[in-house]
């Protein structure tokens, strides 16, 4: 497995170019990348952007992926299909930014289960969806990794082994949040159940037996966390899991600035070491 962070993770006020240099001074190996108001923007980044970023890094870390906002406010399973329309071509771009700064996957929100929206409505919409992502995809060689994330939606391994029987293609997988599905599940099952389905994994410290669901004060190092995460590490090892390795929340706030990131970086060499 590879070590990577979330650029979000970085200090706020850090133009992304620093965010690399920072990044690799840590000893992380990839940086995963989204939208972020006055530092990184899907539908807004240029051509010429682009290129100085893949030069950017090639000389720091690699990219992991990358993911469009909109999913989330704007998700792909909205009643409006104009909306849908917006988010779809905004993910379109996203695979296309992803191949060319040297990533492999996109990160995808599939959409959402609300009061407007069903489960099935969710099921149909969402896959009718992926469809059309995946030969813009499979043009860009650019796997398609579908979040576990709080959406009322894909809530089980099984539930979402047969979400991906039905899209058909070994080109979309999973896209593992570990901390996310302790809001309702254990992070482990997931990965003795569908592990080898995963595209990518994002890790980050929580108290998840202490009623979970996303409070600030629910956010800890890894060294706090309130379950075992040798849990998490076996069975991905034993699948023979070889990808990225994300941390994908920063739980040491803004005093400690760069520093914060260099204990981001220890916590997941302490995960690798879990064997």
């Amino acid at each position: 497995m590879k070590k990577a962070i979330y650029h979000d993770c970085c200090p706020h006020d850090m133009p992304l170019n620093e965010r690399f240099e920072l990044v690799a001074r840590a000893g992380f190996d990839g940086l995963e990348l989204g939208d972020q108001p006055g530092v990184f923007s899907v539908v807004k980044i240029t051509g010429a952007e682009i290129a100085k970023l893949r030069k950017l890094s090639e000389k720091t870390v690699a990219i992991t992926d990358v993911w469009f906002d909109d999913m989330w406010t704007k998700p792909l399973t909205h009643p409006d299909p104009a909306v849908r329309k917006n988010t779809l071509e905004g993910t379109k771009k996203a695979i296309q930014i992803t191949a060319e700064l040297g990533g492999k996957s996109v990160l995808v929100v599939p959409g959402h289960v609300n009061e407007e929206v069903s489960h099935g409505q969710a099921w149909e919409r969402s896959i009718a969806a992926i469809h059309e992502l995946l030969p813009v995809a499979q043009k860009h060689g650019i796997k398609i990794g579908i979040e576990t994330v709080w959406n009322k939606f894909l809530l089980s391994p099984r539930e979402f082994r047969e979400y991906l029987k039905e899209i058909g293609s070994p080109d979309v997988g999973i896209h593992f949040d570990t901390t996310n599905v302790c809001a309702w599940s254990y992070p482990w099952h997931w990965v003795e159940e569908v592990g080898d389905l995963f595209t990518s994994v994002h890790v980050a410290g929580c108290r998840a037996n202490q009623h979970f669901w996303g409070e600030a004060s629910d956010w800890v190092s890894i060294f706090e966390s309130d379950f075992d995460w040798k849990k998490v590490m076996l069975p991905l090892h034993k699948k023979g899991y070889a990808g990225w390795l994300i941390y994908d929340r920063n739980p040491y706030g803004a005093p400690y600035h760069e520093k914060g990131v260099h204990l981001m970086s220890k916590e997941l060499d302490y995960l690798l070491s879990l064997k």
